[in-house]
């Protein structure tokens, strides 16, 4: 975090830490579902790291595009395309 400035999207167990809450998915951010977060902001249970980053990127850029077009997220983290619910 900088300084004393309280973000809202940095909530939930890793809040002290600065990072951004993200659904481990999707990397979208729960409670502004139109904020991607990945990459080193992201309150993700995995590595900061070039590895993570190269998996992250087409995901947080396929449903970024998706939200911009009125579509649901489809891309997972998980390897396969979301269901939808």
């Amino acid at each position: 975090m900088c300084g004393t400035r309280r973000w809202p999207i940095t909530e939930g167990s890793l809040k002290n830490g600065g990072w951004a809450a993200a659904d481990k998915e999707t990397l979208i951010q729960p409670k502004y579902p139109n904020i991607v977060c990945w990459a080193m902001v992201a309150g993700l249970p995995t590595s900061k790291t070039g590895a993570a980053i190269r998996i992250q990127a087409p995901i947080a850029a396929a449903n970024l595009i998706a939200l911009m077009e009125g579509k649901e997220p489809a891309e997972s983290t998980m390897g396969t395309p979301r269901a939808r619910s």
